[in-house]
């Protein structure tokens, strides 16, 4: 079982987590990446998901925040013109040595090739095997994106659903996954889910409507969140990380989170 130094929870259980891995797909390059981690790292999310190379770059600033833990991406994807099945790129030695200590990989249901939906499940159960004897948690990124699901579908309930159970049975500790938009529906798929399930931000857009879909999220069960854009595009992220505390660990109201950060 993962070792408690490494934990992306706290004492409540729940969970803010900064997604900082875009940079491997070359999605956004012109900042300097350390100088973004800088902004927002003293601000102690739970964990930064990252390329390892960059979590070995960052090395001196997790050893001055211990309880931020560098969550490792070591498969990627190609984004055009559909989403193509993961391929691992990193090898999980490699990311340990880096300083890693979680390690996370992508489950993406839809693909247009069954054997690449098989081999994504394959590479999947083998992390989840490494990472329990080397005692750090595995984090599943289960997703609905393969060019066999349209996009308007991607949040759909069945989808989602089927993702998470997936992600669970081959070996997940946490999941990432997207919220399906309706508390009803997500209630039931995070008490059917054994693993705390923490939902992704997705694309940028206005803090009252994500931080609405966060409250709705956490009142149907999920255990925190796991934000990228919305958190190192902003003109101030450490303000966004600790408006995220407010609403995953305390459970304030989305418009109480934004008046916090005024």
């Amino acid at each position: 079982m993962p070792d408690s130094k490494n934990s992306l929870f706290n004492k409540s259980g729940k969970s803010v987590v900064v997604a900082f891995d875009h940079g491997i797909a070359a999605l956004e390059y012109k900042s300097n990446p350390r100088a973004a981690i800088e902004k927002f790292i003293g601000a102690k999310p739970d964990g930064i998901l990252m390329s390892p190379p960059l979590i070995k770059l960052c090395a001196d600033l997790f050893d001055k925040y211990p309880e931020v833990v560098p969550v490792a991406s070591i498969v990627t994807i190609y984004p055009i013109p559909n989403f193509t099945a993961p391929v691992q790129i990193f090898d999980f030695d490699f990311a340990v040595d880096m300083g890693a200590r979680a390690i996370k990989n992508l489950l993406i249901l839809g693909q247009s090739d069954s054997r690449d939906m098989l081999e994504n499940m394959k590479n999947t159960c083998y992390l989840a095997s490494r990472a329990r004897k080397k005692g750090i948690p595995f984090m599943v990124e289960a997703v609905g994106w393969g060019p066999q699901i349209p996009l308007e579908k991607q949040n759909d309930p069945e989808i989602i659903g089927k993702a998470c159970r997936m992600a669970f049975e081959c070996g997940a500790d946490i999941i990432k996954t997207a919220y399906t938009g309706d508390p009803k529906s997500f209630k039931e798929i995070t008490a059917s889910i054994p693993v705390p399930i923490i939902v992704l931000g997705g694309a940028k857009g206005e803090l009252n409507s994500i931080f609405q879909g966060v409250r709705d999220a956490m009142d149907s069960g999920a255990k925190g969140v796991a934000f990228g854009r919305n958190v190192f595009q902003h003109d101030n992220p450490p303000v966004i990380v600790n408006a995220l505390k407010e609403l995953v660990y305390n459970g304030v109201s989305a418009k109480d989170a934004l008046a916090k950060m005024k």
